[in-house]
């Protein structure tokens, strides 16, 4: 994504001081060759990025290129940086923006040519690199090391030969990310590396944060997940951060999670317990979502497009279609997925099924990374629905550390679901 230099542009709004755009933009301006920024989920990752390259573009001549790992996340980054460039369009109404994406839904309002500034896919970026002072990785621990590497390596080959790089310096790097969701599909044997420092199927942020030239950032808050969800998926995490989510609940329940234990079965796509998961997203159908708005509760019904299920296997996704079909909604209604699917989604009411129930096919089933993806999709309220044999599965896990954070984190949720 590319984002062009006018000659006048409005004032960006005020900087608060200490909050986490102030600290970025400052550490872009001393000069960090890398900046890492760590999120929780629903700390508003998009927008700092979208905050910090307004911002940039408005005080600053640096050319700026966006990288992201899907089409899916270039699309919905595009359109909210049209959205907050809208003010700067030109006489054909016309943002400074390119889509340099060929999959991407670009903006009506965008540019359609290359200018010095765009926003793309990390894989067209290393195909056919442009020379920029600042490139912006969203999602950051979805992308490999060796894949970062290498776009970054092109990219600064392009600065050398460009007369464009506004400074004469090598790239910037603004990684934003959460570390503890699921990373980047690795589509080879990765064990000749293992014992790399620097291994290429490693998370970009991964190796940037040993480096001495990086500096480590944080969003401090979640504003998606309550208190006790925020307490929930704590041991997934490094670093501590709290809930400033506005107040909002379920008439009809008490707290932001329920649990639902069903019979211990050996199919993981046992029709009835499939029924009861899909009974359990219908039901939230008509319950009243009360919420703060600008300092008042106000109180509207759940809709089926408020809610979501998310599970661990494509064989669920489909099965759980269909019965929601028979239940008289329609195909597409409800979201169903799978956590890889739906990661970087949020809906008001969730219900995940636990990876373990009816034992889990592999430990990549099993990730905390999954785990953490399927606990902290909602923005009110999460229905867990599991079985008796979970232990034995965490027990009999070979990744000990994804073992114990998976322990914690199902106590945790059993306790908060009584």
């Amino acid at each position: 994504m590319t984002v062009l230099a006018p000659v006048h542009t409005p004032s960006p709004a005020p900087l608060i001081p200490g909050a986490p755009l102030a600290h970025v933009l400052s550490n872009i301006f001393m000069g960090w060759p890398a900046i890492v920024v760590d999120s929780p989920p629903g700390a508003g990752k998009s927008t700092l990025i979208v905050q910090a390259a307004s911002y940039l573009f408005r005080k600053t001549d640096l050319t700026m290129t966006i990288a992201v790992s899907t089409n899916a996340q270039g699309s919905s980054l595009a359109e909210r940086l049209a959205e907050e460039l809208a003010n700067l369009a030109d006489d054909e109404g016309l943002v400074p923006l390119v889509v340099a994406g060929g999959r991407m839904d670009t903006p009506a309002t965008a540019f359609s040519v290359r200018p010095p500034k765009n926003l793309r896919t990390l894989a067209s970026l290393r195909s056919s690199p442009a020379p920029c002072d600042l490139l912006i990785l969203d999602e950051a621990y979805q992308m490999t090391w060796a894949d970062f590497a290498s776009a970054a390596d092109l990219v600064a080959a392009a600065n050398a030969e460009s007369v464009g790089n506004s400074t004469g310096r090598p790239v910037q790097i603004l990684a934003v990310g959460d570390p503890s969701q699921i990373g980047p599909v690795i589509a080879f044997d990765a064990n000749a590396w293992s014992r790399m420092k620097d291994a290429p199927q490693m998370r970009a942020p991964e190796v940037l944060k040993r480096r001495p030239d990086t500096t480590v950032l944080g969003l401090p808050d979640t504003y998606r997940l309550g208190p006790v969800t925020t307490n929930v998926i704590a041991p997934l995490y490094p670093f501590s951060f709290g809930s400033r989510r506005v107040a909002r609940h379920l008439a009809e329940f008490s707290g932001e999670i329920s649990t639902v234990e069903v019979d211990e079965l050996d199919n993981a796509y046992d029709l009835g317990t499939m029924r009861t998961v899909a009974t359990l997203a219908a039901d939230y159908i008509g319950t009243t979502l009360i919420e703060e708005r600008n300092g008042e509760m106000v109180s509207r019904p759940i809709t089926a497009r408020d809610v979501a299920i998310v599970v661990s296997r494509n064989a669920q996704v489909s099965t759980l279609e269909a019965i929601l079909v028979d239940l008289g909604l329609t195909l597409g209604e409800i979201t169903v997925g799978t956590a890889d699917r739906l990661q970087g989604g949020q809906w008001h009411c969730v219900v995940a099924v636990d990876p373990t129930l009816s034992g889990a096919e592999s430990d990549h089933a099993m990730a905390s990374g999954r785990l953490c993806v399927m606990t902290s999709r909602h923005m009110t309220h999460l229905t867990w629905v599991f079985d008796s044999g979970w232990e034995a599965v965490m027990a009999s896990a070979s990744n000990r550390r994804d073992a114990g954070q998976g322990t914690a984190v199902r106590l945790r949720l059993l306790d908060a679901g009584l």
